[in-house]
C-alpha cells in the first residue's frame, strides 16, 4: 500500500508516523513527571503541616511553664486567675493538635515515640500541671512551688526530649522520601530530553525534504502570481487614471502645433466654445475669437519651444454669461521626425477674478478707513494683511510689517500676557475682545490705542483680525477732562468748604448773637452753601462712576455706630424740615465688609430724601432686621410718596419726580443714581416701596461678616486703651500693671513672645510695653517681626529694659517708630507719658496741631472750629511746613495736598519717618485713592466732611475724649 504512493505522500506519511510515536512517549513521560510533581507536594503537605503540629504543641508545652513561673512571681489573684485559665487551655489546645498529628502518615518508628510521647504528657497534666492549679486557685503559693520543683520538673524533661526526638525525626523521614522521588524526576526528564533531541533531528531532516519541494512548487505559482498581480496593477492605473480625469472639472484637450483639435475630455460641455460634435479636426482659429485664438496659439509656440506653458488667460463669451480661462499646455513625448502634439488644460477662472476683484475693492476700503487694520497668523502672531492707515501711523512698509509679530509693536509684551488677553477667544467664550494699549513707532515714538480684537471661527489656517483705534485725542481730551475736574475740585470745593465753615460758626453763635434779621439771611446762605457743596459733590462721585474710578475701600466694620453716628449728623438737616429722627431698634455686634465714608454718603442721602420729602412734624424710621447672613438697613417715611409712572426711573441720572422750574423739593436728582453705584459696588443691594401718602420704605442690605466686634474687656471704650506688657519678670510686670491701671488704662501680661503673639492676634491692643530680654526670642528680632506682620506694623511700642540703650543703638536707622527707650529701673512720670503720646491722650496737655492750607480763610474757619482745644499753628507753602517741623513736635499735621510751591504728600516721609511718627490727617479738596497715599491716619474731602464730622475726627487723632 505504501509503495502505491508518490514520494511527497511517502514523507508526509513518515513524518506523522513519527510524530504520533515521540507524541506518544512525550505524553507517557509528562504523566510521570506529573506523578513525580505530586509526589514532591505530598511530601510538602503531609510533613510540613505534621512538623508545623509538633512545633505548635512544643511552644504550648513551654508556654505553660512561663504562664506557672509568671504566677507564682506576681501571686495577684487577676494574674493567677488569668494565668490557670491559660494552661487549661493550652492543654486543651495540646490535646487537640496531637489527634491531628495522630491521623497523618506514621513510620513504626515514629509511633513508638509519639506513644510514649503520649503516656509522658499525660503524667506531667495528672500529676504537675492540674495539682498546680488547684494550688494556685487555693492560693497555696508554698504547695505550687513544692509541685513545680518536684514534680513539673521531673516530667517535663521527657515531653520535651520526646516532642524534640518526634520533630527531627519528621526532618529526617521528609528529606528521605524527598530524594527518592527526586531521583525518580530526574530520569524522567533526561529520558524526555533526549527523546525531544531524536525528534528534533527527525523533523530538520523531513523538513529539509519538505522544503525542496515546496520551493519548486513555490517557484511555478509566482510566476503565475506576478503575471496576475500585473494584469491587476494594468487594470487598476487604467481606472484610476479615468477617475482622475472624471474628476478634473477644467476642459482638457489634445492639440497640433497647428492648433487642431485631436481628442477632448470634459464633464462640462457647457464651457465647449462649440458642440462637440463639431469641435475635432478643427483649429482653434476655427472655434475661438481672433484674440483668444491669438493667446492659445502663443501659448502653443511657448510650449513647443519650452516644453510647457502656463498662465496665458483669455475671456470668452457663452450662452451663460462672460467667462474667464487659463490655459496650461505641456508638450507630449513624441518619436524624431513625429508632428509634435500638446496635452492643453482651460481651467475656468471666473470666480476667481471676481474674488480677485472683490479683494482689490475691499483692500482700497480697509485703505480708505480711519482705523489702522490688521490681520496676523493666530499662532506665529506674523501679520498677513496691514492698511494704509496703520502702515501711515507705524512708519513702516507692508513687507517690513510681514517680518514683524504683535509683541514687537507693543512695548513689555510678552507671549504670556498676550495670550492671557486672547484666551477666552481661543476658548470660543467670546467674539470679540477690546482693551486699551500702546503701540511704538518705527521711531521709536509711542501712541496710545484701543484694541478690537476678533478671531474668525471659520477662517483656516485661523487669523487674527483686530481694528485699532488711535485714541491720542480721546486721552488728551480725558486729560483736559481730569484737570477741569480737578480744577473745579480744587477751586470750588475749597472755598465753599471756607464759606460754609464759616456760616456754620457764625450761626452757632461762636462769633457772637446776630440780629435777627441777620441771622436769617445768615440761615439761608448757610443752607445754600450746603445746597452747592451737595451739587459739586454729586457732580464729581457720577463723573467717578462713569469712568470707573470711584474709590471703595472696604473693611469690616461695626453697623450700629455708623447708623447713630448718621443719626446725629442729619440731625440738623431734619430740622429744617420740621422731621425728626427715630432708631426702631438696636442690634449691637454686627459687622459688615463696606467703607465706612461711603456707607455715611449712602445713609445721608437716605436720611436726607425721606426728610425732605415727608410732612412737617413727622418722624422718619430706622430699623435694622436680621435674616439668616444679611442685615438690612430700611428708612421709612410717611410723605408724599413716589408716584407709579417715577417708580422706573428713579435710580436714573437726573431723575425727579417733579422735574419743571417751579417744583418745592430741590436736588439735582443724582442722589440715588450714585447711592446704588456705591452700594453695588460694596457688595450690596438697594430697593423700595412706596404707598403715596402711607408709607415709603427705601432699604439697603449687605452680607453679615463672621467676624465680631472685639470688646473683650466690656466696655467698647476700653479697646483704645487696652495695653500689652511684655515682660518676663513677674515683680516688674506687676509693678508695670499698676502703674497702667492707676492712669486708667486696662493692661494684659504676656511672660514671653509667643504667649505675646498669640495675644496680639487675638485682640486689639492700643500699646505695648516691650523687655528686650525675653526667653526664646531676643526683644529686637521681635520688634522686626512685629513690623512685618500687617496687624502689627503700626502697633506703637515703648522699650521698657535694662538693654534699652543698647537696642536703640542697634535699630538705629531702621524705621521702627519705637515710641520711647526706657531703662531699668523704671522712671513711672516718663514710662506713663510715653503711653500716653502712644494711645493719643495727653492728659494736662494742650494739644499742638499744624495747619498746611493754602486758603486762609479755611484756616480761620478751622481756628475757630478747634482752637479752644488745641494749638493750632498755620503754613501757606510746603517750606514754612517744613521750617514749623522742625521748630515744634506736632501731636497732629492737617494736611491740604495741593499747595502754591508742591504736593503736600511730599511731607508724609518727614512725618512718617518721625520718632514717634506725627498722626496726619489729610483735608483736602482734591480726591485722592487711599492705594496712592499711605501712612495717614484719616483722609477727609473738604466738601464731603462737615463741622461736626471733622471736629470728632481731630478729637480722636489728638486723644481728646
Amino acid at each position: 500500500m505504501i509503495r502505491n504512493l508518490t514520494i511527497q505522500s511517502r514523507l508526509i506519511f513518515y513524518f506523522c508516523l513519527m510524530g504520533a510515536i515521540l507524541l506518544g512517549i512525550g505524553s507517557i513521560i509528562l504523566c510521570e513527571m506529573n506523578s513525580a510533581k505530586d509526589s514532591l507536594k505530598n511530601i510538602y503537605d503531609d510533613r510540613l503541616l505534621a512538623l508545623d503540629q509538633i512545633t505548635d504543641i512544643e511552644s504550648l508545652i513551654l508556654e505553660n511553664r512561663l504562664v506557672i513561673a509568671s504566677s507564682l512571681v506576681t501571686p495577684t489573684p487577676d494574674v493567677i486567675r488569668l494565668n490557670t485559665v491559660k494552661i487549661e487551655k493550652n492543654i486543651a489546645e495540646i490535646k487537640k493538635i496531637w489527634k491531628a498529628y495522630m491521623t497523618s502518615y506514621l513510620t513504626s518508628k515514629e509511633e513508638v515515640l509519639a506513644a510514649k510521647f503520649v503516656d509522658d504528657h499525660n503524667k506531667l497534666v495528672t500529676q504537675g500541671l492540674k495539682p498546680v492549679i488547684v494550688a494556685l486557685r487555693a492560693n497555696d503559693i508554698k504547695r505550687a512551688n513544692q509541685i513545680v520543683v518536684e514534680d513539673i520538673q521531673r516530667f517535663y524533661q521527657p515531653v520535651g526530649k520526646g516532642i524534640k526526638t518526634l520533630g527531627k525525626l519528621q526532618l529526617i523521614v521528609a528529606k528521605q522520601e524527598y530524594d527518592e522521588v527526586r531521583n525518580h524526576y530526574e530520569t524522567i526528564r533526561s529520558i524526555l530530553i533526549a527523546t525531544a533531541i531524536i525528534g528534533l533531528g527527525f523533523v530538520l531532516w523531513v523538513g529539509f525534504l519538505l522544503v525542496r519541494v515546496i520551493i519548486r512548487i513555490a517557484g511555478d505559482a509566482r510566476e503565475i502570481t506576478d503575471r496576475k498581480n500585473y494584469e491587476r496593477e494594468i487594470l487598476a492605473t487604467r481606472n484610476q487614471l479615468q477617475a482622475t480625469l472624471d474628476a478634473i472639472p477644467d476642459l482638457l484637450f489634445e492639440v497640433g502645433l497647428d492648433g487642431r483639435y485631436y481628442s477632448y475630455h470634459s464633464p462640462r460641455v457647457e464651457l465647449l466654445a462649440a458642440p462637440q460634435e463639431e469641435l475635432l479636426g478643427k483649429t482653434i482659429f476655427e472655434v475661438l475669437p481672433a484674440d483668444a485664438a491669438a493667446i492659445g496659439m502663443s501659448a502653443l509656440l511657448e510650449a513647443n519651444e519650452k516644453g510647457r506653458s502656463q498662465g496665458k488667460q483669455f475671456e470668452l463669451i457663452l450662452p451663460q454669461g462672460r467667462l474667464w480661462f487659463e490655459l496650461s499646455i505641456s508638450r507630449m513625448p513624441t518619436e524624431p521626425g513625429q508632428e509634435p502634439r500638446f496635452i492643453c488644460l482651460s481651467r475656468d477662472i471666473t470666480s476667481r477674478k471676481q474674488a480677485k476683484h472683490e479683494l482689490t475693492r475691499l483692500g482700497r476700503v480697509l485703505d480708505e478707513s480711519s482705523n489702522e487694520i490688521y490681520v496676523f497668523d493666530a499662532q506665529t502672531l506674523h501679520f498677513t494683511m496691514v492698511n494704509a492707515e496703520a502702515q501711515r501711523n507705524l512708519g513702516y512698509t507692508m513687507d517690513e510689517l510681514k517680518g514683524l509679530t504683535v509683541l514687537d509693536l507693543e512695548p513689555n509684551l510678552t507671549h504670556n500676557l498676550f495670550e492671557q488677553r486672547i484666551s477666552l477667544l481661543r476658548l470660543g467664550k467670546q467674539d470679540v475682545v477690546i482693551y486699551e494699549a500702546e503701540h511704538q513707532r518705527k521711531d521709536k515714538s509711542i501712541y496710545p490705542i484701543e484694541v478690537r480684537l476678533h478671531l474668525p471661527a471659520k477662517e483656516y489656517p485661523p487669523v487674527f483680525v483686530a481694528i485699532i483705534q488711535n485714541i491720542t485725542e480721546r486721552k488728551n481730551i480725558e486729560c483736559m477732562k481730569s484737570e477741569f475736574i480737578s480744577t473745579v475740585s480744587h477751586e470750588l470745593r475749597t472755598p465753599l468748604t471756607s464759606i460754609r465753615g464759616a456760616l456754620g460758626l457764625v450761626t452757632s453763635g461762636m462769633a457772637g448773637e446776630l440780629p435777627l434779621q441777620a441771622k436769617m439771611l445768615v440761615d439761608i446762605a448757610h443752607k445754600n452753601s450746603e445746597r452747592l457743596i451737595l451739587l459739586v459733590n454729586d457732580i464729581l462721585d457720577m463723573e467717578k462712576i462713569e469712568a470707573g474710578k470711584m474709590d471703595i475701600h472696604c473693611e469690616p466694620v461695626e453697623l450700629m455706630p455708623l447708623l447713630h453716628q448718621a443719626l446725629e449728623a442729619n440731625c440738623a438737616y431734619g430740622g429744617q424740615f420740621n422731621v425728626s429722627y427715630e432708631l426702631e431698634n438696636d442690634v449691637p455686634g454686627i459687622m459688615v465688609n463696606v467703607d465706612a465714608n461711603r456707607l455715611m454718603q449712602v445713609l445721608a442721602n437716605l436720611l436726607s430724601n425721606a426728610a425732605k420729602f415727608s410732612f412737617a412734624g413727622d418722624k422718619v424710621i430706622i430699623a435694622v432686621i436680621v435674616n439668616n447672613n444679611r442685615v438690612r438697613v430700611t428708612v421709612k417715611d410717611h410723605g408724599s410718596g413716589i408716584a407709579e409712572p417715577f417708580r422706573s426711573q428713579i435710580f436714573q441720572k437726573f431723575a425727579q419726580s417733579d422735574s419743571s422750574d417751579t417744583r418745592k423739593k430741590g436736588g439735582t436728582g443724582l442722589g440715588l443714581s450714585i447711592t446704588r453705584a456705591i452700594v453695588e459696588k460694596m457688595g450690596g443691594m438697594i430697593g423700595f416701596s412706596s404707598e403715596p401718602n402711607v408709607l415709603t420704605t427705601f432699604f439697603v442690605e449687605f452680607p453679615i461678616q463672621a467676624e465680631i466686634a472685639d470688646f473683650s474687656s466690656g466696655k467698647a471704650g476700653e479697646k483704645s486703651k487696652r495695653i500689652l506688657i511684655c515682660e518676663d519678670d513677674r515683680l516688674i510686670a506687676a509693678l508695670l500693671h499698676f502703674m497702667l491701671e492707676q492712669d486708667g488704662f486696662v493692661a494684659d501680661v504676656a511672660y514671653d513672645t509667643g504667649q505675646a503673639k498669640l495675644m496680639l492676634s487675638q485682640s486689639y491692643y492700643a500699646a505695648m510695653t516691650l523687655d528686650l530680654s525675653l526667653p526664646g526670642q531676643d526683644g529686637i528680632a521681635f520688634i522686626r517681626e512685629l513690623r512685618m506682620e500687617e496687624k502689627t506694623a503700626k502697633l506703637p511700642i515703648v522699650v521698657v529694659s535694662a538693654r534699652a540703650v543698647a537696642g536703640s543703638l542697634e535699630l538705629d536707622g531702621e524705621a521702627y517708630s519705637i515710641i520711647d527707650w526706657i531703662p531699668k529701673p523704671i522712671d513711672k512720670e516718663q514710662m506713663v507719658l510715653a503711653i500716653r503720646r502712644a494711645v493719643g491722650r495727653f492728659s494736662g496737655i494742650r494739644p499742638r496741631v499744624l495747619h498746611v492750607e493754602d486758603d486762609p480763610d479755611m484756616f480761620k474757619v478751622m481756628h475757630g472750629l478747634i482752637g479752644d482745644m488745641a494749638d493750632l499753628d498755620h503754613a501757606g507753602i510746603l517750606a514754612e511746613a517744613k521750617h514749623l517741623l522742625k521748630q515744634c513736635r506736632y501731636d497732629l499735621v492737617i494736611l491740604d495736598l495741593t499747595l502754591p510751591d508742591g504736593s503736600g504728600q511730599e511731607l508724609l516721609p518727614l512725618l512718617n519717618g518721625a520718632t514717634p511718627p506725627i498722626p496726619v490727617m489729610v483735608f483736602s479738596a482734591r480726591e485722592v485713592e487711599r492705594e496712592k497715599i499711605q501712612n495717614v491716619a484719616s483722609l477727609m474731602v473738604k466738601s464731603r466732611t462737615s463741622d461736626a464730622q471733622l471736629l470728632v475726627t481731630i478729637k480722636r487723632l489728638i486723644g481728646i475724649e
